[in-house]
């Protein structure tokens, strides 16, 4: 009995000196519950930091990386220029009048 007193007199003082030395120190998780979820939102958070800095690094290092990224994602894909002529101004003319006898017609049926 004796001896595990003495044992543990050490071991305190020593945790007394750890503590002196790190006065900040994580919170003791042994055995506790809350550890994996302690890896878990570690590994997020690498992952959360990590993409967005390679992403970063991959576009500046070269204007390769960043002409293919842009060439394979374009969303808009506009038509080519002058591949269909516009009909000529009095087609819109035209159209605009059929519109507006169509109104005069439907406002004179109500």
């Amino acid at each position: 009995m004796a001896s595990t007193q003495q044992e543990k007199v050490p071991a305190a003082a020593a945790e007394q000196q750890h503590k002196r030395k790190f006065p900040i120190s994580l919170p003791d998780v042994r055995g506790s519950r809350s550890r994996p979820k302690f890896w878990l939102e570690m590994f997020k958070f690498s992952v959360y930091v990590t993409i967005p800095v390679v992403l970063i690094f991959g576009f500046s290092a070269g204007s390769d990386a960043l002409n293919w990224a842009i060439r394979n994602r374009s969303y808009v894909v506009y038509p080519p220029q002058n591949s269909k002529p516009l009909p000529p101004p009095e087609f819109f003319m035209e159209v605009a009048r059929r519109r507006r006898e169509a109104r005069e017609k439907a406002a004179k049926d109500l």
